[in-house]
């Protein structure tokens, strides 16, 4: 039977994927929205869009089970509590429209500079802020600077806490990692904040961020099938010297990063000689004032056939049609994720050694593996001898 005919298939199955035969095995869709810049006062166009966003969804496969929603930054204009209810209304009828064909998990969002509230600044965020630049490795997870810091974020925080449901807590965060069970199979995603130290003025290049604390955080390595990162602002808007760490911690501890911000869509794969492997997606701009564009990215994950594409969509008329769609590659696992110690060539050999001027005609160089053979025993006695 060919492919395109078992998906047409397979589409008239019921939410879940349930069959008389048994749960069928599905796919993972990453929902990637960002930069949204909901405001208060003026017409969105945004709003009346969510069937349109879970019409696309459904048109990116057939064989979705379930659906991640991930947005990377700038949810609202300029951070107010008014915003963030808009927001909420939305997302909410995002997830509801979404639901009625597949499994929603919890909405998880990352804030942007957007996401400021600006007003709450006191003078003492400026002093820090102008200070803390090469001082950012000395803060402290706990400390007064960063609470300090955040106090803009306070209206995204409670946003955050009340939609996601994953935690009543609307203590702001640096980092947060949370843990989806998905078809049997775990998800992870990390969330980091990037924008705790933003201005009104931002300028590439003047961000920091404290990567010793994440460090802490961080597991260096997973057993899940899936580790997600998302953060707003892309590497280049961080301090060079800070950007560099930033990268190397995010790249050796992700399958997947979603960024925002720049409202250019994209998608590439990056391999490094070192063992890190990932998949980084950038983030189209969903609504902003003045622009017609608007996009989002749809990032599908066969956990059991170890598979994954990439969908971009974006607004034609009156509906979000695909503008780019990927050939399905094998499923991208970042190699060090799952080591759990590495020996470098030199050391791994002299493991090897013999320790023994030990020679062969046909081997230039024999170890261990070569002249030891192990014994397995066929019977034992009850006092474990061999007979």
């Amino acid at each position: 039977m060919p492919e395109w005919l078992g998906h047409l298939l397979l589409a008239g199955l019921p939410k879940g994927g349930e069959t008389s035969k048994g749960r069928i095995k599905m796919i993972l869709a990453l929902l990637h929205l960002s930069d949204i810049h909901f405001a208060t006062g003026g017409i969105s166009k945004i709003l009346g869009r969510a069937p349109q966003i879970a019409a696309a969804l459904q048109s990116a496969h057939p064989l979705i089970d379930q659906c991640l929603v991930v947005v990377s930054g700038d949810v609202a204009f300029s951070g107010t509590k008014e915003q963030y209810e808009i927001a909420s209304s939305f997302l909410c009828q995002l997830k509801d429209e979404v639901s009625k064909h597949y499994t929603v998990l919890p909405v998880v969002c990352v804030p942007g500079n957007h996401d400021c509230d600006f007003r709450a600044a006191s003078d003492l965020r400026t002093i820090v802020l102008d200070s803390i630049g090469p001082k950012i490795d000395e803060v402290e997870a706990k400390g007064k600077t960063l609470r300090e810091l955040m106090t803009v974020q306070a209206n995204f925080f409670a946003f955050d806490s009340s939609l996601s449901g994953i935690s009543e807590s609307k203590e702001p965060w640096i980092v947060r990692v949370d843990k989806f069970s998905v078809s049997g199979s775990e998800i992870e995603i990390i969330r980091l904040n990037t924008a705790f130290v933003s201005r009104l003025d931002e300028k590439q290049g003047s961000l920091v961020f404290p990567t010793q604390i994440a460090a802490e955080v961080l597991e260096p390595h997973s057993d899940s099938t899936l580790v997600l990162t998302a953060f707003h602002h892309p590497y280049a808007w961080l301090e060079n010297s800070n950007a560099h760490k930033f990268k190397r911690l995010i790249e050796a501890r992700t399958d997947i990063v979603l960024t925002g911000h720049e409202h250019v869509e994209g998608a590439f794969t990056k391999d490094v000689i070192t063992g890190e492997r990932l998949e980084y997606v950038e983030g189209a701009v969903l609504e902003t004032s003045g622009c017609q564009e608007s996009g989002f990215n749809v990032v599908l994950c066969d956990l059991q056939k170890k598979a994954q594409k990439i969908i971009q969509f974006k607004w034609n008329s009156d509906r979000y049609a695909a503008i780019a769609d990927r050939e399905w590659k094998p499923f991208l696992r970042n190699d060090l994720l799952h080591r759990r110690f590495d020996n470098n060539r030199e050391f791994l050999n002299q493991l090897k050694e013999i320790g023994m001027g030990f020679t062969h005609p046909r081997r230039e160089k024999l170890y261990l593996e070569d002249v030891f053979v192990v014994v397995l025993p066929a019977n034992l006695d009850s006092q474990g001898l061999i007979f």
